[in-house]
């Protein structure tokens, strides 16, 4: 979206590489330097205020800044937060670089973003989430995407071992590509043998796992 004037003159948006930005010094980008970065002025990146005088407006914070005051102990390092909560920017991390690049990269255990992908605890460390939240902030600043399709096969099948992988997409067997009909065959299958609910397959239809 443009900006105003006076937006442009506090210095909230700025122009890069021809396109406009917006600032956000929200907490998750609390190891960036000077505690900020400039993000594309996207409803990819921020939410779009619906209500009030800054109707149509982008947020003051970026998505992942917004979804991070609602963790628990918000401006602390300490504690545990809801896996639910979480889940769907795990979800979009792996979409980008998979399992085994993000545990590297973010510096967390395979076994533990695993836990959350797959709901196999209920609560985790906050310290470890936020770990994940800064590489995702630093995929979205660099609009960083996902491995070729050979690539991702390949990276699956050597970092997802007993996982196995889907012959439509090259995931894993466990996730739901939702325009793979591989995928949801599979699952619809799971829901007939009584494996999932109908409630589950529902929700993994409207995950797009890659």
């Amino acid at each position: 979206m443009t900006p105003t004037k006076i937006q442009i003159a506090n210095g909230t948006y700025k122009l890069v590489e021809g396109r406009w930005h917006k600032k956000c010094t929200g907490p998750a980008h609390a190891e960036e330097p000077d505690g900020l970065v400039w993000l594309p002025a996207t409803q990819k990146y921020f939410f779009q205020n619906k209500t009030g005088k800054q109707v149509g407006q982008l947020s003051s914070r970026c998505r992942l800044c917004t979804n991070w005051d609602k963790l628990k102990s918000p401006g602390s390092h300490q504690g545990y937060v809801e896996v639910e909560k979480i889940r769907p920017l795990y979800f979009e991390a792996i979409n980008r670089i998979g399992i085994m690049e993000l545990s590297k990269r973010a510096g967390v255990s395979r076994g533990h973003i695993k836990h959350v992908l797959f709901r196999e605890t209920k609560h985790v460390q906050k310290a470890k989430v936020r770990k994940v939240l800064l590489e995702l902030t630093s995929l979205k600043r660099k609009t960083e995407e996902g491995q070729s399709y050979q690539l991702r096969v390949w990276n699956d099948k050597r970092n997802n071992g007993v996982l196995g992988n889907c012959p439509g997409c090259g995931g894993p067997f466990r996730n739901m590509t939702a325009d793979c009909h591989s995928c949801r065959d599979r699952h619809y299958d799971k829901m007939r043998r009584g494996q999932i609910t109908k409630e589950e397959y529902e929700i993994l239809m409207n995950e797009r796992v890659r």
